[in-house]
């Protein structure tokens, strides 16, 4: 990931709206820097394949109360931020006032290979900034899922990592299991 330009979240999503930006490039900003994100591959592309028919058939008790976000923006506005984690879940009373807000996210899952020191380190301390409560890596290079809760002061106090096997539930949606072996076969 490279640094492009220091922006507001304002100036970010006024850039957005105006098409100054090359649809092809995968971009976010993070604390005010414009970055350029990493290309996915295959096992990253079948990953977030796997989560989506997961979150999708998962959540659909939970229609009322939340919508499943695929590689979109949340906005951090504390944090100057847009990441576009691989899954979000947020909720559905927030979204048409505030659409992606921090206070208004369930979950951010992030799929990693080549990001995973980013996504462990920045991703982490700005998701934890942000009091997402439950944050997931999951983890192509060790074939496991990392679940981060408990956001206090900037970073995660709990860490829990699942293996091939287990299996992991959302913290405020726990009737929605996924079996790392979905990710993991």
């Amino acid at each position: 990931m490279s640094t492009l330009a220091r922006l507001t979240l304002p100036e970010y999503y006024r850039m957005i709206d105006a098409a100054v930006f090359d649809r092809e490039r995968r971009i976010e900003l993070i604390h005010g820097e414009l970055r350029e994100m990493s290309p996915i591959g295959d096992p990253h592309r079948d990953a977030v394949n796997a989560l989506t028919e997961w979150a999708v058939d998962g959540t659909v008790a939970h229609r009322k109360k939340l919508i499943v976000q695929v590689q979109n923006p949340i906005r951090l506005p504390a944090q100057q931020s847009a990441p576009q984690p691989d899954m979000s879940w947020i909720s559905r009373a927030r979204a048409s006032s505030a659409p992606s807000i921090g206070d208004a996210v369930f979950l951010v899952i992030e799929v990693a290979e080549t990001t995973l020191d980013f996504d462990r380190g920045e991703k982490a301390e700005l998701y934890a900034e942000a009091g997402i409560p439950d944050y997931w890596i999951v983890n192509l290079v060790d074939d496991c899922i990392e679940m981060l809760r408990d956001p206090r002061d900037g970073a995660y106090r709990s860490k829990s990592v699942f293996q091939s096997g287990q299996e992991l539930r959302p913290l405020l949606f726990d009737d929605c299991p996924l079996q790392v072996n979905l990710l993991f076969a």
